[in-house]
């Protein structure tokens, strides 16, 4: 399986990190979409998983004082 960004083919290992998306002027959305590799072969890619948060998680976490 291969998958691309533009032209880019992506390895095995690749991480793609989109975001923030504005839905409108009170929501933000990420979107974190990483491979699932064979454990034996992890040139072998089985497939995509994607995962969406709203951005307010991680605004959260980078404007805490602690």
């Amino acid at each position: 399986m291969q998958a691309y960004i533009g032209q880019t083919k992506l390895a095995p290992n690749t991480v793609l990190f989109f975001g923030p998306l504005s839905t409108n002027d009170s929501f933000s959305l990420f979107s974190v979409t990483m491979a699932i590799n064979n454990n034996t072969s992890r040139t072998e890619t089985l497939g995509w998983v994607t995962v969406v948060l709203s951005a307010q998680m991680m605004y959260n976490i980078v404007l805490s004082p602690e």
